[in-house]
């Protein structure tokens, strides 16, 4: 059985919303779409909702992509994003993807065929990312526990070597009079 997707499409264009649209039932993927005009729009779904991707037009109403992606990520909120763009400079792309977009379509060729692979790419990239991250952290945590090991570690031998001090010092204390009574 083939999973169903959940996608926020934030577009204030309707026809580009319906290109869109068209061209995931043609893909043959099953998805339920939840689409916003701007933003702000967006950002109130995604607080209130769980998506698997975001597909976002670069220039909205209200903002652009890149401000959207700022906000979702002041709100710690993490998606996959895939950047719709028309006919835009590489820097407007390049910005938005070091952002951390997953992917970008552009809108003038999007294709079912094309849609699919970049849902399809933009999702494992997340779950990639996702896992790196939890490795990460897992590893920081790790790393963690084992400096509270070191720690505990050297208090215990300096009371080892204060006790075997300690010892040293009653042994000779005593070895004088040990050796008179055995006199």
């Amino acid at each position: 059985m083939m999973k169903t997707f959940s996608v926020l499409l934030v577009d204030n264009e309707i026809i580009d919303r319906m290109l869109i649209m068209r061209s995931l039932k043609s893909a043959n993927i099953s998805v339920n779409v939840t689409e916003a005009e701007n933003c702000a729009e967006g950002l109130l779904y995604l607080h209130s909702n769980t998506f698997d991707c975001v597909l976002i037009n670069d220039l909205l109403p209200d903002g652009t992509a890149q401000d959207f992606y700022k906000k979702l990520s002041l709100a710690r909120l993490k998606q996959p994003i895939v950047l719709m763009a028309g006919e835009k400079s590489e820097t407007v792309v390049i910005n938005l993807m070091d952002a951390g977009a997953s992917c970008y379509l552009h809108k003038n060729y999007v294709t079912p065929e094309i849609l699919a692979h970049t849902l399809s790419t933009a999702l494992r990239l997340y779950e990639v990312e996702t896992r790196r991250q939890d490795a990460i952290e897992a590893l920081r945590s790790s790393n963690e526990t084992i400096q509270q090991s070191k720690k505990r570690l050297d208090i215990t031998r300096k009371q080892i070597l204060h006790s075997e001090n300690m010892a040293s010092i009653g042994q000779s204390a005593i070895w004088p009079y040990i050796q008179s009574i055995t006199r």
